[in-house]
C-alpha cells in the first residue's frame, strides 16, 4: 500500500484515540472501583461518543474540514491531560496507607501482569477474524460495488449516504437526507465520526469497514471486562465472549462443515466470509 494512502489510516486512527482519551482519563480519575480493563473499554466508546457530539457544535460554527475536525482531536486530548494531571490526581492515585503514588509504567507492567492469556489469544484472534471479514464488506469488482452480506446492501447505503453529505455536503446542523429542512433524527453519530476520517483523507469506502473494525475490538473488550465483573472468574468471562460471539445462530456450523471437508482452515475462512 503506498505510503499516500497509509497516512490518512494512521491519522484517522490517532484522531479516534484522541477522542477516547478523555473517557479513559474519566473513568480513570473518577470511577477506581473499575477495573482498569473496564476503565479502558467502557471509557474509550465514551469518550468517542463525547469527541463525536463535539463536533457537531463545532461543524456547525465553522464548517466541517481537517482544521475542524484535528481541533477537536487536539482539545479531546487536551482534556485528557487535565484530568490525568490536574489538582487532586496524585491524592486519588496514592496507594493505600499513604505510600507515593504508583508510577505509570509500573501501572501498565501490573496490568500485563494480570492480563489471562486466553482472553488474550481469544480478543487476537477475533481481531484477525474481524479485520479478514470487514476488509470483504466492501469491494470494487469489474462490474462494480459488492456488499459482502445482504443487511449491508439494506444498511449501509443509507450510511454511505449520511457519511458523504457531512463529509461533502456540509450538513451542519444536520439535516434529513431525503426530506428537506426537517433534521436528521437517525442516530448519525455512529456515522459522523467515519465521516470525520473521510475529511482526514480516507476513502469513503474504507471508513465504515475501518470504524466497524476498531469498535468491533472495543465490543470484545467491553464483553470481557462485564462477564468478568459479574462471574469474578477468568475462564467464564473467556467463555461467555465466544458464546457471545458464535451464538447468535447456528450458520457457524456450515463453516465448520466446510473447514471439514476442504481441510483448508484458512482458505475457508476467507472464502466468501460473510456467508454464514
Amino acid at each position: 500500500m503506498p505510503l499516500v494512502a497509509i497516512l490518512p489510516v494512521l491519522l484517522s486512527l490517532l484522531f479516534l484515540c484522541a477522542l477516547a482519551s478523555p473517557g479513559i482519563a474519566a473513568l480513570d480519575r473518577f470511577a477506581r472501583f473499575l477495573t482498569p480493563l473496564e476503565r479502558f473499554a467502557y471509557g474509550a466508546v465514551l469518550g468517542i461518543v463525547a469527541g463525536t457530539l463535539a463536533l457537531v457544535p463545532a461543524a456547525t460554527l465553522l464548517g466541517f474540514s481537517p482544521p475542524v475536525v484535528l481541533g477537536v482531536g487536539v482539545a479531546s486530548v487536551g482534556v485528557a491531560t487535565l484530568l490525568v494531571f490536574a489538582p487532586g490526581r496524585l491524592r486519588r492515585g496514592r496507594r493505600r496507607g499513604g505510600g507515593p503514588p504508583v508510577a505509570l509504567g509500573q501501572r501498565l507492567r501490573d496490568l500485563a501482569g494480570r492480563l489471562d492469556p486466553w482472553a488474550t489469544a481469544l480478543v487476537a484472534l477475533l481481531a484477525v477474524r474481524w479485520a479478514l471479514l470487514w476488509s470483504s464488506a466492501l469491494t470494487i469488482r469489474p462490474d462494480g460495488l459488492w456488499a459482502g452480506h445482504e443487511y449491508l446492501w439494506s444498511d449501509w447505503p443509507t450510511h454511505l449516504g449520511i457519511v458523504t453529505r457531512f463529509a461533502f455536503g456540509g450538513n451542519f446542523p444536520p439535516e434529513h437526507l431525503l426530506y428537506a429542512g426537517l433534521p436528521l433524527s437517525y442516530h448519525y453519530l455512529s456515522d459522523l465520526t467515519p465521516a470525520a476520517f473521510v475529511v482526514l483523507g480516507m476513502d469513503v469506502l474504507a471508513v465504515l469497514p475501518f470504524h466497524s473494525f476498531l469498535l468491533s475490538i472495543l465490543a470484545a473488550l467491553g464483553l470481557y471486562a462485564f462477564a468478568r465483573r459479574l462471574s469474578g472468574v477468568r475462564s467464564i468471562a473467556t467463555l461467555a465472549v465466544i458464546l457471545f460471539v458464535f451464538g447468535a445462530g447456528l450458520g457457524w456450523i456450515a463453516t465448520v462443515a466446510r473447514i471439514d471437508s476442504t481441510h483448508d482452515l484458512a482458505g475457508t475462512l476467507v472464502d466468501a466470509p460473510w456467508d454464514a
